[in-house]
């Protein structure tokens, strides 16, 4: 309007667009595991500038193979060096926001020793003690060995794999002898 009656009218218009959801965190947990059964969670955490609801779809990978699985948990037995993967992509009602993920990788389990038995009962000086040493260990697909450690009167005089321990080598009466066993 230009005081004299005088108008004229211009307009322009701007389409706002969605800005799509993001994904601010991921983890899976546990995120440190041995071999064995056991449940993963993807735990997530989303936002949308448009203030929209965020829906979160997810992916479990072994290895990088798609698993059945479509709910953020995912159950069952892992063995040893699986990658277990989950991929989560946030939606707003109206389009996919960036997919993001994470992993945890199986570990190895220790090996056990479940029990050491001397033999024989009564030494003599000139005997030979032998342990025998049951271990055993999750991770199956591993062989498993022993170290002998053996100790006369406190002192270590041998070390390696010899399960055995010469009494005319390495004791004579009245000592203590005694083995630590550390499996491999």
């Amino acid at each position: 309007e230009d005081g004299y009656n005088g108008t004229d009218t211009l307009s322009d218009s701007v389409t706002t667009t969605n800005t799509p959801p993001v994904i601010d965190t991921i983890s899976v947990t546990p995120d440190s595991v041995n071999v064995g059964e056991h449940t993963f969670t993807c735990e997530v955490e989303t936002s949308d500038v448009d203030g929209d609801d965020v829906e979160v779809s997810y992916e479990w990978t072994i290895d990088g193979t798609p698993q059945q699985e479509t709910s953020n948990m995912l159950s069952g037995t892992f063995d040893l060096g699986m990658v277990i993967a989950c991929h989560a992509t946030p939606n707003d009602g109206t389009e996919d926001g960036n997919a993001v993920s994470d992993d945890v990788t199986i570990e190895n389990s220790k090996p056990v020793v479940d029990s050491v038995t001397l033999s024989p009962e009564t030494v003599y000086t000139n005997d030979t003690i032998t342990a025998t040493a049951v271990l055993s260990d999750v991770d199956s697909t591993q062989s498993i060995s022993a170290n002998y450690e053996w100790f006369v009167d406190g002192t270590s005089v041998k070390d390696g794999l010899g399960n055995s321990l010469d009494g005319n080598l390495n004791f004579v009466r009245n000592q203590q002898v005694y083995v630590a066993v550390t499996p491999s």
